[in-house]
């Protein structure tokens, strides 16, 4: 006769859920960790490219708005790592992570606002904006 499987045992072998669960947490953590560490990589090449006029190409308003928002990214990266080691009952109770998330957001939001406010400052001056190169021309 076979023993019964207990509720919390996963279906392909004798590995708890809990521990399954601790190993993709962790798992998870390490991919976010790794993913940001890449965006903040990404950060310090486009500030570079941005501040010292060895670009690429000359384009280096288009260089800044993408260290922004590599920077935004990357923010959210550690941020989710962070809250793939903290327990749901804390995060659905604490009133300083839900602040915390909320900024987050908001924080996310920053290159799409500022890119948005350049971008109506050239069509009101009467200009017109090149979304490939990331500038206003008054032609």
């Amino acid at each position: 006769m076979k023993p019964k499987r207990h509720a919390n045992q996963y279906w392909f072998g004798k590995t708890n859920l809990k521990q399954f669960q601790k190993v993709l947490s962790l798992l998870t953590t390490i991919v976010l960790v790794v993913y940001g560490l890449f965006l903040l990589n990404h950060v310090f090449y486009s500030l570079w490219s941005s501040t010292t006029g060895i670009s690429p190409n000359q384009y280096e308003a288009l260089w800044y708005q993408e260290a922004l928002g590599s920077f935004t990214y990357a923010v959210l990266a550690f941020f989710l790592a962070f809250l793939t080691r903290v327990k749901w009952e804390l995060i659905k109770s604490n009133r300083y992570i839900h602040v915390s998330i909320l900024i987050v957001m908001l924080f996310l939001a920053f290159p799409h606002v500022r890119e948005y406010m350049l971008i109506d400052s050239c069509l009101d001056s009467g200009g017109t904006w090149s979304y490939k190169y990331f500038q206003c021309s008054m032609e």
